[in-house]
């Protein structure tokens, strides 16, 4: 769906039951859906909004995120940033929200906006894919992915400043650890225009030996 209203989404949410896949002003490849596979709650698998273009208000899409946050399991979300009001809010509103069963996670992590999202996937065990852009705040995230399992790929884009130099190196640490013991850790990182990746961030990288693939731009 391109160059409709955010309001399409009151809509969606409120007659769509039947609806799978959405994408919203959305450049990405969406991998079809494995029809064999018996899901028994209906709702969104797979929702993208814009790759990287206009913000969608957080209060027009987290209802529509809210009530298939069960069936999700691949989202492509770029949401406003909040008001500590806003965000206060959100928390009031939805309190407890969590993506269960997400999967594959790509979101810019603006201010405000970035810390309800962080709460969505706390304590998730099936989150795998994260791709995160203009993150807020690298610590608050580097200490919620301490609490998962290992992710299997790992991207992060356009984050200005040093600051959370020191987390990346504690979550990479954290993951070669794991990586010796269990032989199951981080297979793919992605580095693009990152100014907290320093030479000790990338040696640490090379230390987790289930490490298949990376990828780095300056």
């Amino acid at each position: 769906m391109n160059t409709c209203e955010e309001s399409v989404f009151d809509v969606i949410n409120e007659h769509a039951s039947n609806l799978e896949i959405l994408g919203y002003n959305s450049d990405f490849a969406v991998e079809e859906l494995n029809t064999k596979e018996s899901q028994k709650t209906k709702g969104i698998q797979v929702l993208c909004t814009n790759d990287g273009g206009a913000v969608v208000p957080a209060g027009r899409i987290m209802p529509l995120i809210f009530k298939n946050h069960a069936t999700l399991r691949d989202l492509s979300a770029v949401i406003s940033p909040v008001t500590e009001t806003e965000l206060q809010k959100l928390y009031s509103t939805w309190p407890n929200f969590r993506l269960n069963n997400v999967k594959t996670l790509t979101t810019w992590m603006l201010l405000g906006i970035h810390e309800f999202l962080l709460q969505t996937i706390r304590y998730t065990t099936t989150l795998t894919n994260l791709s995160v852009l203009n993150v807020h705040n690298i610590d608050g995230l580097v200490n919620e992915l301490l609490n998962l399992a290992p992710l299997s790929t790992f991207e992060i884009h356009h984050v200005n400043g040093t600051a959370g130099r020191a987390s990346l190196v504690r979550l990479f640490e954290h993951y070669a650890r794991v990586a010796e013991k269990t032989h199951s850790s981080l297979e793919f990182v992605v580095f693009r225009y990152c100014d907290p990746v320093s030479d000790n961030v990338l040696s640490t990288v090379t230390e987790i030996k289930t490490l298949h693939k990376s990828h780095y731009a300056v």
